[in-house]
């Protein structure tokens, strides 16, 4: 499954084996920094991502996708912002848990360690919003514990981990759930307006693209199992976000229009967290109903 190909802002890498040093320094030359770019003041702490990769290696995580940004400024490409994503080698198929881990030495971003997963049928990584375990660190300061910014990038590495079991959780009662027509379009309509925000007049004829396009099977993987469950609506909706390709017509000039892949590291997490969390607020909204008392449901 090697394959390198241009991506979010820049060239990307993934495989379904770890990639190797000669690899991700042809990618990502950027995780290699030890320091900061000579813009940075000397109250900047660094963090070397390359450190973080070898010590995830000996918990068995390996970079299996690496990308970093493009950037205008030749003298930042060795420090700008870089995403790696994570897991345990020897999974081929159904999904597989994942850390990633996104950084950068110019000043363009914060550490930050997240929970995502990978889905094998349709080589799709997803990444989870709001779990109690994400981690953000700044470049400055000795650290939380005065020690240093690097012992609390490393705590971090760790429990990050712990939202694995709640992932699970959420995914087990996504599947138990299944959606009518209207909460399948509603559904879309939300994740449309994540992407492409309310349109012109709040009147969806102005609309880059028909938000029901997003429930389409249609360029998807084909041995993918679809259905009508909470889960099942929210990999296709996130799947076509993603890869964009939706087709519409400008109604003022009637021309041919297509939405975009998503093309940028930070709108990456952010869309997809915010895709992750949207769907996790149903199962909360769907087991407060269950398991509420009759008095509560009419207060809810």
């Amino acid at each position: 499954m090697h394959k390198m190909y241009q991506g979010i802002n820049g060239f990307a890498l993934k495989d379904n084996r770890p990639l190797n040093r000669a690899e991700l320094l042809e990618v990502v030359p950027s995780i290699f920094a030890i320091e900061g770019h000579e813009s940075r003041s000397s109250r900047f702490a660094p963090v070397a991502t390359i450190d973080i990769v070898d010590r995830l290696a000996q918990e068995n995580y390996f970079p299996m996708y690496a990308i970093q940004s493009n950037v205008r400024d030749t003298t930042k490409r060795d420090y700008t912002k870089h995403m790696l994503r994570f897991r345990q080698p020897g999974k081929v198929e159904g999904e597989a848990n994942e850390i990633i881990l996104v950084n950068a030495n110019d000043g363009t971003s914060a550490y930050q360690l997240m929970a995502g997963q990978f889905r094998f049928v349709c080589a799709n990584g997803l990444v989870m919003g709001e779990m109690s375990h994400n981690t953000k660190i700044y470049h400055k300061g000795n650290g939380t514990k005065g020690t240093g910014v690097m012992d609390d990038v490393i705590e971090g590495v760790y429990t990050v981990v712990k939202d694995f079991d709640e992932i699970e959780r959420y995914k087990d009662e996504m599947k138990k759930i299944d959606l009518n027509i209207s909460e399948r379009d509603s559904f879309a309509i939300a994740a449309y307006v994540l992407k492409e925000g309310i349109p012109q007049g709040g009147d969806f004829n102005n609309a880059v693209f028909q938000p029901r396009s997003l429930l389409s099977h249609k360029g998807l993987n084909t041995t993918d199992k679809y259905d009508t469950s909470l889960y099942s609506t929210f990999n296709t909706v996130q799947q076509h976000l993603m890869q964009g390709g939706q087709a519409g017509f400008n109604p003022d000039t009637g021309r041919r229009r297509t939405s975009r892949a998503i093309t940028n590291i930070d709108k990456n997490i952010s869309l997809n967290s915010s895709l992750w969390t949207m769907a996790t607020k149903l199962v909360d909204g769907r087991l407060t109903l269950k398991n509420a008392e009759p008095e509560e449901i009419l207060d809810f």
